[in-house]
């Protein structure tokens, strides 16, 4: 297990540099310290397999969900050439993209919070004066 997770670090550490992303870059991204980012990469023991750091470094790089319990479990490394292609066929960013793709993801997930948000209340709404029209009739 410890030579996967060394195994799993080397490659999100080159997923993260193919994105021309820093380690403090990811630990932004992911709400954490660019010290766990390090862990992570070294295959650190204090880790935990399938835990919240993993799931959101896995997403990311743009691996699909589930590649790296997938490669914990079995150890085989063609989930990692899988996904190296799956969701960024770019080459490594350059400051300004980066900068942008990351005020972009931002802007996305406010964006994507109000939508809910707004689903949600109107879905109360509309269960409000469904059930108004209802006892009108």
């Amino acid at each position: 297990m410890a030579e996967r997770r060394k195994i799993l670090g080397r490659r999100l550490r080159r997923a993260r540099e193919r994105l021309n992303l820093t380690q403090r870059d990811v630990a932004d991204q992911i709400g954490v310290d660019a010290k766990s980012i390090s862990n992570v990469e070294r295959g650190s023991e204090r880790v935990g397999i399938g835990g919240k750091l993993l799931n959101r470094y896995e997403d990311v790089v743009g691996w699909p969900e589930e590649t790296i319990v997938r490669f914990m479990d079995t150890g085989d490394e063609s989930a990692f050439e899988a996904s190296a292609t799956s969701r960024w066929p770019i080459e490594p960013l350059n400051d300004w993209e980066r900068d942008t793709m990351t005020r972009l993801r931002g802007q996305a997930d406010g964006f994507v919070r109000d939508v809910i948000l707004a689903a949600r209340n109107a879905g109360t709404s509309a269960g409000t004066s469904d059930s108004s029209a209802e006892r009108a009739s």
